[in-house]
C-alpha cells in the first residue's frame, strides 16, 4: 500500500510507553546517584538485587523504545502533512522542539543547579563552594550544538556529555531528523530510503563494520527507529483486522513475542526488545480506546507527554534530590528509588510547564489578568460614563 492511502490517527498506548520509558530511564539514574543498601560483602541481595537488575535493564531499553516511538511518530506526522510538507519546515519545526528546552535545560543545569546545591550545602556546612561543570569555552560550544557527541569514548556515546550523560540520545536524534528532512528535500520515497538506512544499520551491528563507522554517527540507532515506522505501516497499511476475524492471530503474536523474548536474553541486542515492544503495540492498537479509560494508563500517558522535560531535567534533579533525601526519615525501600521518582516527576511537570509548554502558563496568567482586566474596565465605566470600551 502507497504512503498516500495510509490512514493515521493518535495512539495512546504509545503514550503510556513513553512513560514507562521514561520512568526506566529516572530509576537507572537513581541507581547510579543514589545506589541501593549493600550487604556486608557489598553485593546486593534479595530485593535489592531483583530491584536493581529490574532497573538495569529499564533504563537501557528505555532509550531505545524511545527510537521506536520517535520513528512512529515522525512517519505518522509526515504522512498527514504529505504533499504540504517541505524538507526545511519539517527541520525548522524539530529543531525548535528540540533546542528551545534542551538549551534551557543547559542553563538550569549548568548555572542555577550548581547555585542552588551551593546554596544547600552553605545552610548545611557553612561552606560555600559553587562547583560548576568542569567544560572548557570549546565545550560548551560542542554541547550547545550537541556535536559532541562526535567525541565519545565509544558506544553508546554518552560518555562525550559527561555528566550531562543523556543529551547523547538528542544529539543521535537531531542527526536522524536531519536525514528525514533531506529525503523529503530531494523527494526520495520515505519508504524505500528508510528500508535502504536500515538495511546499513543492521549491517552496522557486525562489531567489525561498528568499529568503522564514526562514533557519534545514528547509523546504529537506526534499526531502532525504522521498527517504529514499521510498526506504524503494520497498523496503517496492512490493517489489523484479524484481531477480530482471526482469533489464532493473537497465539502467533504471543508466540512470536515469546520468540523474540528469547533472542533478546540470548544476543541482549536492543534490536529485539524494539520488536518486541512493536509487536505488543501492533496486538494492543484495536484495544486503544478501551486502555485509555482505565486510570493507571491515564497517569502512566501523562508521564508520557511530558517525557522529553523528564528526560532533559532528571539527571540535573538528581544532583539535588539525591544527597537530600534524609530530610523525609523514610524506610530505605520507600526511600529508594520511589521518592526520588517522585520528585522527579513533580519537578519535572513544572519544567514542562514553564520552559516546554510556555503557552500553558502563558494560559494560567492570562486567567488571573482578564478578570482583573474586567474588573478595572468596570470602574472606568463608573467613573467616566460616556466613555466606552
Amino acid at each position: 500500500m502507497s504512503d498516500g492511502k495510509l490512514k493515521t490517527g493518535r495512539f495512546f498506548c504509545l503514550d503510556v510507553a513513553r512513560g514507562l520509558a521514561i520512568i526506566g530511564i529516572i530509576l537507572y539514574h537513581v541507581r547510579h546517584i543514589y545506589p541501593p543498601l549493600m550487604s556486608a560483602d557489598g553485593t546486593t541481595t534479595g530485593y535489592w538485587a531483583i530491584l536493581r537488575t529490574v532497573i538495569s535493564k529499564g533504563g537501557e531499553l528505555g532509550v531505545e523504545l524511545f527510537f521506536l516511538i520517535s520513528g512512529y511518530s515522525i512517519y505518522s506526522s509526515i504522512i498527514n502533512q504529505r504533499g504540504s510538507l517541505s524538507g526545511l519546515r519539517f527541520l525548522m519545526k524539530r529543531l525548535r522542539r528540540i533546542y528551545v528546552p534542551y538549551w534551557y535545560s543547559l542553563i538550569c543545569a549548568g548555572i542555577i543547579i550548581p547555585i542552588i546545591i551551593a546554596t544547600i550545602n552553605y545552610i548545611k556546612y557553612k561552606s560555600f563552594d559553587i562547583k560548576w561543570i568542569p567544560y572548557s569555552f570549546v565545550d560548551w560550544i560542542e554541547v550547545i550544538t550537541l556535536i559532541r557527541v562526535f567525541f565519545s569514548n565509544g558506544w553508546p556515546p554518552a560518555s562525550a556529555f559527561a555528566p550531562l550523560w543523556v543529551n547523547w540520545y538528542i544529539a543521535i536524534i537531531l542527526q536522524i531528523y536531519i536525514i528525514i528532512s533531506l529525503i523529503i528535500t530531494l523527494r526520495l520515497s520515505l519508504l524505500k530510503t528508510c528500508i535502504v538506512l536500515t538495511i546499513v544499520s543492521l549491517v552496522s551491528m557486525i562489531h567489525p563494520i561498528k568499529n568503522i563507522i564514526p562514533i557519534g554517527l545514528f547509523v546504529p540507532y537506526w534499526i531502532d527507529f525504522s521498527t517504529g515506522i514499521l510498526l506504524f505501516y503494520m497498523i496503517h497499511g496492512l490493517g489489523h483486522s484479524w484481531h477480530i476475524s482471526h482469533k489464532g492471530g493473537v497465539i502467533v503474536a504471543f508466540v512470536l513475542i515469546s520468540m523474540f523474548v528469547y533472542l533478546y536474553i540470548i544476543t541482549s541486542q536492543p534490536i529485539f526488545a524494539c520488536i518486541i515492544a512493536a509487536s505488543i503495540a501492533y496486538c494492543l492498537y484495536p484495544y486503544d480506546d478501551a486502555i485509555a479509560s482505565f486510570i493507571p494508563a491515564k497517569v502512566m500517558a501523562f508521564v508520557g507527554r511530558i517525557s522529553y522535560s523528564l528526560y532533559l531535567m532528571n539527571n540535573p534533579l538528581l544532583w539535588i534530590i539525591a544527597p537530600n533525601l534524609y530530610i523525609f526519615r523514610l524506610p530505605a525501600y520507600i526511600t529508594y528509588p520511589y521518592m526520588p521518582l517522585f520528585l522527579v516527576i513533580i519537578s519535572g511537570y513544572i519544567w514542562y510547564v514553564l520552559f516546554e509548554k510556555p503557552s500553558t502558563l502563558s494560559a494560567n496568567v492570562l486567567a488571573i489578568v482578564h478578570p482583573l482586566d474586567a474588573i478595572r474596565s468596570d470602574m472606568l465605566s463608573a467613573k467616566n460614563p460616556g466613555i466606552r470600551h
